[in-house]
């Protein structure tokens, strides 16, 4: 598979995922007494890993560069978000966003690397 649909497939998988946290802490938040500082932190540690599992089928796809296949899938993400933002709120990445998506990318890079190996196991056996 070409990097760049392995990377769009990982993509995919990221905003599946990104979606069905939000929509669960959105009922968690709606239902409960939880503050809003612990939401946004769990929001954070969720969307790392959604990239990170982004990248792991993003590796897992390509069968080989987990890395770059990785990168790639956090790299669209990034973009992906800083166009909304841009669209959407007017204003770019703050620095804080920056280090963020900073560790996304590596999480999505090591993602991809360990999807490179899940995947290659599979398909020997």
């Amino acid at each position: 598979m070409s990097l760049f649909k392995s990377a769009s497939t990982g993509m995919f998988v990221t905003f599946i995922f990104i979606l069905l946290t939000s929509f669960i802490s959105a009922i968690i938040l709606k239902l409960t007494a939880m503050p809003e500082i612990r939401l946004t932190t769990a929001l954070v540690c969720t969307a790392g890993l959604s990239i990170f599992i982004g990248g792991l089928v993003a590796g897992s796809k390509n069968g080989q560069n987990g890395w770059l296949v990785g990168a790639l899938t956090a790299i669209m993400y990034t973009c992906s978000v800083v166009l909304i933002q841009l669209f959407l709120f007017q204003t770019i990445l703050s620095v804080s966003q920056l280090v963020l998506h900073s560790i996304f990318f590596l999480l999505a890079a090591l993602g991809g690397m360990i999807g490179v190996n899940i995947g290659s196991g599979t398909k020997q056996a």
